[in-house]
């Protein structure tokens, strides 16, 4: 991401690591196989390395076939009760407080 303001750089990681993070787990709930390349569009990435790497971090129980195809069959998808809903929007709030008091 290429904030307007260098100072945004910090709020904008944050945010987008955030994003990348629950459409993973949209991914794992739609998905039992896709492509490393159909992941890096979804999840925004500009290589497939980082895509590989940000799975390894974030979700090692989802299995990469020759850096080709990620195996989600056995990924248990996350109940809509079980995602911390008020701590998203806190956090989501905080960071619009954040940059409101930038701007």
């Amino acid at each position: 991401a290429h904030p307007p303001v260098a100072t945004f750089s910090f709020f904008l990681t944050s945010l987008l690591e955030t994003v990348r993070i629950n459409i993973g787990e949209c991914i794992a709930a739609a998905y039992s196989q896709l492509s490393v390349t159909a992941a890096r569009e979804m999840l925004m990435f500009s290589s497939d390395e980082e895509v590989l790497s940000f799975i390894g971090e974030q979700y090692p129980t989802w299995t990469v076939m020759n850096n080709h195809t990620i195996n989600l069959l056995g990924v248990r998808p996350t109940k809509a009760e079980e995602i911390a809903a008020m701590r998203l929007i806190t956090q989501n709030l905080s960071y619009a407080t954040e940059l409101e008091r930038i701007v």
